[in-house]
């Protein structure tokens, strides 16, 4: 009687221990896989922030109108210069 429950028990643990690295197994590569998107996601946002400061500084630069205005040497900025305070 001993001996066939010890068979049984042995059966069990090691069909336990299958399921056991089984599922241990999915959840590391689960988290590998996790780890990768999240480091893409990263990356994606990381560039998106840069682009959107770039663009930021570039339009500030090309929206500065009192500086192109005032430093210019146009008739527009000469006339801007001469008759209105606006460069002082």
């Amino acid at each position: 009687m001993d001996i066939e429950i010890q068979k049984k028990l042995v059966k069990q643990l090691k069909l336990l221990n299958f399921w056991v690295s089984f599922f241990g197994s999915l959840f590391i590569i689960g988290m590998i896989i996790t780890g990768i998107l999240l480091y893409k996601v990263v990356a994606v946002v990381r560039h998106t922030t840069s682009s959107i400061n770039n663009l930021q500084t570039s339009t500030t630069e090309k929206l500065d109108v009192k500086d192109q205005v005032c430093n210019g040497t146009g008739a527009f900025s000469e006339f801007v210069k001469n008759k209105t305070n606006a460069c002082d």
